[in-house]
């Protein structure tokens, strides 16, 4: 399936490609500004596990760091006292 779905991106920009090939250049520059705005996956990905993190820190969820911070200081808390 991901094969499939690459292949037909591929032909979706090789069809963009060519449409393109031949215009004057303010059509070219007009794409080019439409591409600078199109999400990539990576992007996507980014704001999708942002949007998760958010929501799971409202539900709290800590990060390893604030765990590990609690940690050491209920380590100190331990040790006798002079």
């Amino acid at each position: 399936m991901l094969l499939e779905i690459r292949r037909h991106i591929r032909r979706q920009t090789v069809a963009d490609l060519t449409r393109y090939r031949g215009r004057p250049p303010l059509a070219v520059e007009v794409r080019l500004a439409q591409l600078d705005r199109e999400w990539s996956v990576a992007r996507a990905v980014k704001a999708s596990v942002a949007s998760i993190a958010l929501h799971l820190r409202r539900s709290g969820l800590r990060s390893r760091t604030e765990i590990e911070a609690e940690r050491r200081v209920l380590r100190i808390m331990k040790l006798p006292r002079a």
